[in-house]
């Protein structure tokens, strides 16, 4: 006894017949008087012929069709011999044949289905939390209502959308929205993209490092790559590996056009000269590495000065296009 199996495009298992094999030979096609009927216009009326050869290995053959017998890289094939992983195509269909004594993988543990809706209840309360934490830290000025309920209610209104469009993504794919756990997911990466950015600005601050203030960024294209990833997991465990490399081109792809953007090679011209060093004010305790001396700060203003003053006894080396209008205007 022999199984035929009907796979989908994407190699998942549509239907299953059971055939007697004590005649050694099955014809598979589109016509009425094949053992295997197969509705697909791509296929001839007698496609294939399923045999034993002399050792009782079952092998498929092509019987003159116009669209032939394909392998799993599209090549062509007068026949193929088969195990039970053996996979092959007649015009838009894909095949399978295995014997009643395939061995199957063990049962998997049953594991209760997991309740997400706790912890999303959670990850909100922390995300949403710490956003009104931050504004209240940044606080200088009177109280206002209004300078809560602003940035809570559009980050609110692009988590909303965010988690709707792959929730929809999810349903279209694969038939369930899965609406909790992409939730989750998206929570989650917004919840360590809050705890980066005091990370990152007490570093900065802590070592004294420009190159953490200005490359942060790079940090959350990681995070946003990440969520994306898992949000692609949840709808389908299927291909990572090539999920993984498209998510991370685009994610070094965006990271390279923000550097740029940046003008890394012209800071005293380009937008990186309005990028703040610093954005919040920590305490002196918080630094890791000691200040410099005074002395040092004052030979530096020193050395400044001087060169201000050398700069201030050339001459200018030609108009600027606002002096040009501005005589023109006279």
């Amino acid at each position: 006894m022999i199984w035929i199996e009907i796979l989908s495009r994407h190699k998942e298992l549509i239907s299953r017949s059971r055939h007697d094999d004590d005649r050694g030979a099955l014809s598979i096609g589109r016509g009425y008087d094949n053992d295997v009927v197969i509705d697909d216009v791509c296929i001839a009326p007698q496609h294939l012929l399923l045999r034993r050869d002399e050792h009782g290995i079952w092998i498929v053959e092509d019987r003159g069709t116009q669209n032939g017998l394909l392998d799993v890289h599209g090549r062509r094939h007068p026949r193929l011999v088969l195990t039970g992983n053996t996979l092959f195509q007649i015009g838009h269909t894909w095949l399978r044949v295995r014997s009643a004594s395939f061995p199957v993988a063990p049962e998997r543990r049953l594991t209760p289905p997991q309740r997400l809706w706790p912890w999303v209840l959670l990850l909100a309360v922390a995300v949403f939390g710490t956003a009104a934490l931050e504004i209240w830290l940044n606080q200088t000025g009177e109280m206002w209502l209004s300078r809560y309920l602003m940035p809570i209610v559009s980050l609110l209104v692009m988590l909303v959308i965010w988690i709707s469009v792959w929730a929809g993504l999810s349903r279209l794919l694969v038939g369930a929205a899965n609406f909790v756990r992409h939730s989750f997911i998206a929570l989650s990466g917004l919840a360590v993209m809050s705890l980066f950015s005091p990370l990152f600005s007490w570093a900065s601050f802590a070592f004294s490092s420009r190159w953490l203030a200005d490359y942060s960024f790079v940090a959350y294209w990681l995070i946003l790559a990440a969520t994306c990833f898992y949000h692609l997991r949840a709808i389908s465990p299927r291909h990572l590996r090539l999920k993984a490399v498209i998510v991370a081109a685009l994610c070094i792809a965006a990271a390279t056009v923000q550097w740029l953007v940046k003008d890394p090679f012209n800071l005293q011209h380009g937008s990186g000269a309005n990028h703040p060093y610093l954005k919040e004010l920590w305490p002196p305790a918080a630094r890791v590495i000691a200040p410099r001396p005074q002395d040092v700060f004052f030979r530096n203003v020193e050395k400044i000065k001087a060169d201000l003053d050398e700069l201030r006894k050339k001459e200018p080396e030609g108009e600027s296009f606002f002096d040009m209008m501005m005589e023109n205007d006279e």
